[in-house]
Order: C-alpha cells, then structure tokens, then sequence
C-alpha cells in the first residue's frame, strides 16, 4: 500500500529536511497529502509498479486546477533507474497535454535542481514564474 510505502520513505520536501522542524509532523503532512489524493475529485494519486512482482516502487500525487496541473508528493524508490524516472516523468507529461493542460506547477527542493532542469530542457518547457524559499537557520 502507499500509505505503508511513505512511512518508510524519506522525503526531501522542505519541512522533512529542516533539522528545526519535527520529523513526526512532516511525515504526518505528507501523510495527509496522500490521503488527500483518495478524498478529493480534483486529486489524483499514482501507483508506480514493478510489473515482474507487483510491488510499489514509487508514487505521484497532484492536482487539477483549470488548465494547471500542480505536482505535489512524489516518491520513487531505490529499486528504479534514473532514466526510467525520466521516462515516467515524460508519460506523465504527455498525459497532461492529452488531458489538455497547459501549464505545470511543480515544487521541488535544491535536491532535485539538477533533474529539473534536465526535464524543462528535455521537454522544451518555458518557465514562466519561479519562486525560491529561503531559510535561515540560527543555531544557538
């Protein structure tokens, strides 16, 4: 089950990694984005599956808003390749321009900035906006 698969999984997302912030919490936020995906018409969430023993390898949750398609949680585990990452990456996109959607919200880490750019040159994306969230951390 993805429950199951994201309570064991790290996530990179910016409450996850913040050393400040409770490890318990962020794992129950992206508990509920999950959640969320079963619960409400304009979320869906994707199982990613091994066909060989039909296990979960990975998810993706996002939103449907007009004519933009919000990325919110994803998760792939270890036992995937980099370039079949890609791959799910352009199926998805391709999915979305079928549906008609126009545009792509994403929000990711520093982490993944070397897979995103890949991915806007790759699939000749034009980004229109970008927003960066800066923190601070003080230590006493």
């Amino acid at each position: 089950m993805i429950i199951d698969l994201a309570k064991k999984s790290f996530f990179e997302d910016r409450f996850s990694i913040d050393p400040l912030f409770p490890k318990s919490l962020a794992l129950k936020r992206n508990l509920e984005f999950i959640k969320n995906s079963y619960s409400k018409p304009n979320e869906v969430l994707l199982k990613i599956s091994n066909l060989v023993d039909n296990s979960i390898i990975g998810f993706q949750n996002f939103r449907f808003v007009n004519d933009v398609v919000f990325l919110y949680l994803n998760k792939i585990t270890d036992r995937i390749e980099l370039d079949e990452i890609s791959n799910i990456d352009l199926l998805l996109i391709n999915w979305f321009k079928k549906k008609g959607y126009k545009y792509i919200k994403a929000f990711t880490s520093a982490l993944y900035f070397e897979e995103l750019n890949s991915t806007i040159i790759n699939q000749h994306f034009i980004i229109k906006t970008a927003n960066v969230l800066l923190r601070k951390i003080i230590n006493d």
